[in-house]
């Protein structure tokens, strides 16, 4: 009889997953979850099985004999040291295996043979040191892997043209997407393949001491904004609100910062009252992480001000393609003076395309750019011509209702 645990079962878009939270997990009994189904799903329902924060130190075992559909395993914060092709061999029909915050230092090349369905692997959190080369061999449906926030990681693959599991080179690389911090704008990047069974040159070695160094950086740099206090030595007050950040990392990210720092060596706080606190916490994240803000709420008008006021230049780039989709009639002004400010020229350059594409008749000149008056005589004109036609299009619409 194997060991019985409690789990909580959620269904969620045709998904039925089981979910163990902050249990201890046995090594070598097969596993009994049990709990309340939802209503009229069973076992042979379930989709998904979730263990978070437990202590589990191997794959558990018996859990396909339970959940005969069973397509994703998800093991969250546990203590996983190692894991084989044989810690695996009940789970060959999975879609998703997600072993993210685990202690494994290395994937051994035949970790995925027979896994037919793969789609998707985490890895994530790990400590990871080597991966050996055709671990991705003949996973042909393979589309994401995330090896983010590994302290070193060599993602190898093999080229060997005569191996019939291989996939074709290019067309592995346009499906595959690898999830790591290798650049201060994008977190997600195309997939390096390597093979060390050839011998690199040094040209080679160094690329790839260059990817682990950044890779390494960022990560230490992620866990000093997370969880250092002691080294902390400059405080930034935006209202009511205390930053305490380290002078000599935020000088390095900010031009601005740094001429202010530069100018006062002695200071030890600095007063910014032009930028909005939500929008300089994910500044300030950004500068250690290189994480980029995907919220909803995100008001990336205010961002490309503000990361044009401290002159960071990749997450200016980045907030104004994200402005660039939110251009309008009303914000076209604002844009403009900002991109004008802020030296974008391509954004100004966008909204006087927008206004182009609406009204062909207006003559615009890049000399407007700084004449307001003008610029809000265009505004004014454009949006009398939008009431028009809104005020046009009710009156139809009531006439043919």
């Amino acid at each position: 009889m194997g060991s019985s645990l409690s789990c909580t079962f959620h269904l969620n878009d045709q998904d039925y997953s089981c979910h163990v939270e902050d249990q201890i997990i046995p090594e070598n009994d097969d596993l009994n979850l049990s709990g309340k189904h939802v209503d009229k799903m069973k076992d042979k329902d379930v989709t998904t099985v979730l263990f978070n924060n437990c202590t589990i130190t191997k794959i558990p075992k018996g859990l396909t004999k339970l959940y005969p559909k069973l397509e994703s395993l998800v093991i969250h914060n546990s203590k996983i040291t190692e894991i084989t092709k044989d810690h695996l061999t009940e789970y060959k029909s999975l879609k998703k295996l997600d072993l993210s915050g685990q202690e494994i230092e290395f994937l051994p090349a035949d970790l995925f043979e027979g896994f037919e369905n793969l789609e998707h692997v985490d890895f994530s959190k790990n400590k990871l040191k080597l991966i050996e080369p055709k671990i991705f061999d003949g996973l042909n449906k393979l589309k994401f892997v995330n090896l983010e926030f590994n302290t070193h990681y060599f993602l190898l693959y093999s080229k060997d043209s005569d191996n019939p599991l291989n996939t074709n080179l290019q067309e592995f690389k346009k499906k595959l997407v690898i999830k790591y911090p290798s650049s201060l704008v994008m977190t997600n990047k195309e997939i390096e393949m390597r093979d060390l069974t050839d011998n690199p040159n040094d040209e080679d070695e160094q690329h790839i001491a260059v990817k682990i160094s950044e890779s390494v950086l960022i990560a230490n740099l992620k866990a000093f904004y997370e969880h250092d206090k002691d080294f902390r030595d400059f405080t930034i007050t935006i209202y009511d609100r205390f930053f305490r950040v380290h002078k000599s990392i935020i000088a390095a990210r900010s031009p601005t910062l740094a001429e202010i720092l530069r100018n006062n060596p002695d200071a030890e706080n600095l007063n910014l009252v032009d930028i909005p606190v939500g929008i300089f916490e994910k500044i300030l994240k950004f500068i250690y992480t290189a994480e980029l803000p995907q919220d909803e709420g995100t008001n990336y008008l205010h961002l490309f001000a503000a990361a044009g006021k401290l002159k960071i230049e990749d997450l200016k780039n980045y907030a104004a393609s994200k402005v660039k989709k939110e251009i309008n009639t009303e914000n076209a002004l604002d844009i403009i003076k900002l991109s004008n400010k802020y030296e974008h020229y391509g954004l100004r350059q966008n909204v006087f395309d927008m206004l182009k594409k609406k009204y062909s008749e207006i003559k615009f000149k890049d000399e407007w750019a700084n004449d307001v008056e003008k610029l809000r005589e265009v505004m004014n004109f454009v949006k009398k011509k939008e009431e028009i036609i809104l005020k046009l299009g009710t009156e139809f619409e009531n006439l043919m209702s």
